[in-house]
């Protein structure tokens, strides 16, 4: 039987993505990538690569970055920003100073591709370079982002918890959505266990008069995102 637990969804399911940030050295700092994440639960759909600067100085130092290349799908995408430490620049902000980075701390520069929930590539680089030594201390940082357009979904077609009746009646579990949309339907019993499983195109009248009677709960999911959730008695 497949847990509950390990059928929570997560958002970043949505996507078949190919990350890369590079990393480099200066004798005064150091880029290095840290991570990523999915926020898809803002109307533009932001998938952030996360990326450091270290001071590897004695010294405090002043550095800058600038946008050397912002390609992506400008027709469907809102674009990217990038957040340092002073705060996150918007996408028609093409450079900045950062605030003095002390020694031994760091700064994050992190590039946010902005999707608006639709599938594509991107590719960005800044520069980043040491004021007080412009000439010999520039890096380059590139990103790189792509989500597989068969598995990408516009935000603004995800169903809400409002748009799905869920009710169970004479042993059916009802469903019945205000689109077509492609939904999962689950049970489970209260050991986590799931009991029934079954897909619909927005309208579901799924049999249960075989389960035990005691209490269970049905969740439905668009993709790998939760709509809804909801406990009944058999």
């Amino acid at each position: 039987m497949t847990s509950f637990s390990s059928l929570v969804p997560k958002a970043i399911a949505f996507f078949t993505m190919i990350l890369f940030v590079a990393s480099s050295s200066y004798g005064q700092f150091t880029t290095r990538y840290s991570s990523f994440s999915v926020d898809s639960f803002s109307q533009e759909v932001d998938i952030v690569l996360k990326n450091q600067v270290f001071n590897d100085s004695q010294d405090s130092i002043f550095l800058a970055w600038r946008r050397t290349v912002n390609d992506f799908p400008a027709a469907k995408w809102s674009g990217t920003s990038v957040c340092d430490n002073v705060n996150c620049a918007a996408p028609q902000i093409s450079q900045r100073n950062f605030d003095a980075i002390a020694p031994g701390d760091s700064s994050r520069l992190d590039m946010h591709f902005l999707t608006n929930g639709f599938s594509g590539e991107a590719t960005a680089e800044l520069i980043v370079w040491d004021i007080n030594d412009s000439v010999n201390s520039v890096q380059v940082i590139p990103y790189a982002f792509k989500n597989d357009p068969s598995f990408a979904t516009r935000i603004s077609d995800v169903l809400s918890e409002e748009d799905v009746e869920l009710s169970v009646v004479n042993g059916y579990v009802q469903i019945s959505a205000t689109s077509d949309a492609r939904l999962t339907v689950n049970v489970y019993d209260l050991l986590g266990n799931q009991v029934k499983s079954a897909m619909c195109d927005g309208q579901l009248s799924m049999d249960i008069r075989d389960l035990p009677k005691t209490m269970y709960f049905v969740q439905v999911l668009q993709g790998s995102i939760l709509v809804k959730t909801q406990s009944f008695v058999r």
